[in-house]
């Protein structure tokens, strides 16, 4: 292995000797003094058994690996029940690597978890990024500023383009016009006579007539939302 590699894992069995796991969910290598091990998407970690471990979900092209009771893939010897494992950890056959690959069921499958969890992790970061510009409602400009930045990009918005200064106010060139992920900044902000620019506006400027805790970050929240679900 010569670098960290986002890979997959998914449990499977080998011969007669290991019975069938539990099917693992995205995860990261990792590596040490000790040696390589792989971290499951949910903290935990494959030990004292084989796993097979995902190369490309595209072809669904996975190779096994032993990992020892500490967690650690076994290199280059053989294992406890008698495979061989080459200098990268693979389980081989007289000199050739073993790979299996995923059916299509197994692809779709794993592909709609690690979609859900994108999703998840998407979702987790619009809040904390809706949590921010409450937070910066009491701060300078330039940190309310930021958390309005912060959560148009949370929300997949392509802000190149975008300004926001005390001077000049919220401003915009052409280059609005790319969008991000599908969501057209120069559109939000020409939405409904303008409604989200006013609001950014009032939100950045601290006006003092929005007096009630949040609600200036509400009023911005609530306005690019009502675009969203246009």
């Amino acid at each position: 292995m010569n670098a960290v590699k986002r890979l997959l894992a998914v449990g499977a069995a080998i011969g007669l000797t290991v019975a069938g796991s539990m099917a693992a969910y995205a995860g990261e290598w990792k590596f040490d003094d000790t040696g390589w091990w792989y971290q499951n998407d949910d903290g935990s970690y494959p030990a004292d058994k084989w796993e097979w471990i995902v190369q490309e979900l595209t072809s669904g092209l996975a190779y096994c690996y032993y990992f020892d009771s500490n967690g650690y893939i076994l290199k280059d010897t053989t294992t406890p029940d008698g495979y061989q494992v080459n200098p990268d950890g693979v389980w081989i056959e007289n000199g050739e690597i073993q790979k299996k690959f995923l059916d299509t069921e197994e692809i779709n499958k794993f592909r709609n978890e690690l979609e859900q969890k994108k999703q998840e992790r998407d979702e987790a970061s619009v809040q904390d990024a809706k949590d921010a510009l409450y937070d910066a409602e009491d701060m300078s400009f330039y940190y309310r500023g930021q958390a309005v930045f912060d959560y148009l990009e949370a929300l997949g918005f392509n802000t190149t383009g975008l300004s926001i200064s005390r001077d000049e106010g919220v401003r915009y060139t052409s280059e609005l016009m790319l969008g991000g992920n599908g969501n057209s900044m120069y559109n939000l902000l020409k939405y409904n006579s303008q409604n989200v620019m006013k609001k950014i506006a009032e939100y950045v400027s601290g006006k003092s007539y929005l007096d009630e805790d949040g609600e200036k970050a509400d009023n911005l929240i609530t306005a690019v939302e009502e675009y969203l679900n246009r």
